[in-house]
């Protein structure tokens, strides 16, 4: 890891997402930036702490505070904050992208996925088989985990998108937690650490000292 320069603020909450050339993290109601060179406060004052984010392209990131706030976006590039992005009481627990389109999950409504439009002008829902835990954007899709299943969220042509099942490396997992890397997802489930190839072959598991409670990467 290179070295940075900056400060962030002690605060509880942190939530941070990689692009291909920043890092972004959202540190109690503060979003910084990562360079080469420095850590940089981006926003200030968000209203509330940030519950997961999301990045289109390289500088535009969406950021979900659960039931507390709307979802809002942060334009890095001419530096524009837009309170309520995709519209008025429009509020998220977990946000991915499905390429252009932001996939979330409504606080109040934990079994039911909904895909956004590109221009964020409108979306499509689709029920899911248990409550959704944890989502992570990889190259194939969004994937998705929930209690009972696991489902691979994709672009289909003629249809807004379609969920489908995949193998979960642990039925009825409580807590999960997913990285996508290098073509790669890492799962941690329950404490315990996997690997797929959404491409080819099935869940790997790999041995841990102890017990895995999160992942993180840029």
């Amino acid at each position: 890891a290179e070295p940075r320069t900056g400060t962030i603020a002690a605060a509880s909450g942190r939530v941070g997402i990689g692009t291909r050339d920043f890092g972004f993290l959202a540190s109690g109601t503060t979003l910084y930036r990562w360079t080469p060179a420095a850590i940089t406060s981006r926003r200030a004052g968000m209203g509330a702490a940030a519950v997961d984010m999301a990045a289109r392209g390289d500088r535009d990131i969406f950021v979900a505070f659960g039931a507390a706030l709307d979802v809002a976006r942060w334009q890095d590039g001419p530096g524009t904050w837009t309170a309520s992005a995709l519209g008025a009481g429009e509020q998220a627990s977990l946000i991915a992208m499905l390429a252009d389109r932001p996939v979330t999950v409504k606080p109040d409504q934990p079994e039911r996925v909904y895909v956004w439009h590109a221009d964020l002008s409108g979306k499509a829902s689709y029920p899911l088989n248990g409550e959704i835990l944890r989502m992570v954007a990889t190259a194939r899709g969004v994937l998705i985990a929930t209690n009972q299943s696991w489902y691979l969220v994709e672009e289909v042509d003629g249809a807004p998108f379609r969920a489908v099942p995949v193998a979960q490396p642990v039925a009825n997992a409580s807590e999960v937690q997913l990285l996508a890397h290098r073509g790669e997802v890492i799962a941690a489930v329950d404490g315990v650490l996997w690997r797929r190839n959404l491409l080819a072959g099935g869940w790997q598991h790999v041995p841990a000292p102890c017990a895995v409670g999160g992942l993180a990467g840029f």
